[in-house]
C-alpha cells in the first residue's frame, strides 16, 4: 500500500509477534476504514493478508498477526 510518509498521519499502536512490547507508526494517506478492516483481517488468522506500507523514505511491514490500535496524538 503506497503512502506519502510513515510519520505525519494518524498515530497507530502496533503489538504482536516480532514486536518486543509495542511500536508506533503514523502513515499518511491511509484508507479511511483501514484499522477496522485490519481487525477483521486479524480475526481470520491463519488466513488473511500481510501489508507492506511503502513510502519514499521507508517501508513498514505488517504481518496479519499484528494488532493495530489508533492512538491520540
Amino acid at each position: 500500500l503506497q503512502v506519502s510518509d510513515l510519520v505525519s498521519g494518524a498515530l497507530l499502536l502496533l503489538e504482536g509477534p516480532g514486536i518486543e512490547r509495542t511500536a508506533t507508526i503514523a502513515p499518511a494517506q491511509m484508507p479511511r476504514h483501514f484499522v477496522e478492516q485490519w481487525k477483521q483481517n486479524n480475526q481470520r488468522f491463519p488466513r488473511g493478508v500481510d501489508i507492506i506500507l511503502a513510502a519514499p523514505d521507508g517501508v513498514a511491514c505488517l504481518p496479519r498477526t499484528t494488532r493495530i490500535k489508533t492512538m491520540e496524538a
